[in-house]
């Protein structure tokens, strides 16, 4: 491995909140390309967000994770997830049932848990709204899981939440539960 490097980086910006980018590595001495990265896909999220997230992660012994606020925009990378059609079996994704909320509205209080976690507004929520495009990765699917079960106090699997392809079927799925 070289001790020098040069890097060119290109960058895309499908939306106002996302970047998509590819980085190359080339050795200094000769020029000859070393490593590649392509399709790095950074996400805008809001801090409060990420506040939750790294406060469910576990640290390793000795050290200390601390998120402080700023001013400048924060992203992170995240991996980018196909979301694929119903499964095989009744064509309804596994859920496990827990007493349901009366009254509830499903459709509102599932776009408002996508607003907070995807920093959208309610309006960018159509009902044909791809979640991949909504910013629901797989880091996010988990945290969107946890939010369904603290709001409708229902359990969604993870595994089955991959199996969604749109807003509509996510709310479809909750309201099945």
């Amino acid at each position: 491995m070289p001790d020098v490097w040069e890097i060119f980086a290109i960058h895309q910006f499908p939306s106002d909140k996302t970047c998509v980018s590819d980085v190359f590595a080339f050795d200094a001495r000769d020029g000859s390309l070393v490593e590649f990265i392509l399709g790095i896909r950074l996400q805008h999220i809001p801090l409060g967000l990420l506040q939750r997230i790294l406060s469910n992660l576990k640290p390793p012994s000795g050290s200390q994770l601390t998120v402080t606020e700023t001013q400048d925009p924060i992203i992170v990378p995240s991996t980018p997830v196909s979301f694929i059609g119903p499964g095989k079996s009744n064509g309804r994704p596994k859920v496990t049932k827990k007493p349901k909320t009366p009254g509830r509205n499903v459709t509102i209080k599932t776009r408002d848990i996508i607003c907070n976690l995807s920093g959208l507004e309610p309006e960018d929520v159509k009902d044909d709204s791809d979640l991949v495009e909504l910013g629901i990765d797989s880091l996010m699917g988990m945290e969107l899981a946890r939010e369904v079960d603290s709001v409708f106090h229902c359990t969604l699997e993870t595994s089955h939440l991959m199996e969604l392809t749109d807003f509509q079927s996510l709310v479809s799925c909750i309201m099945l539960l």
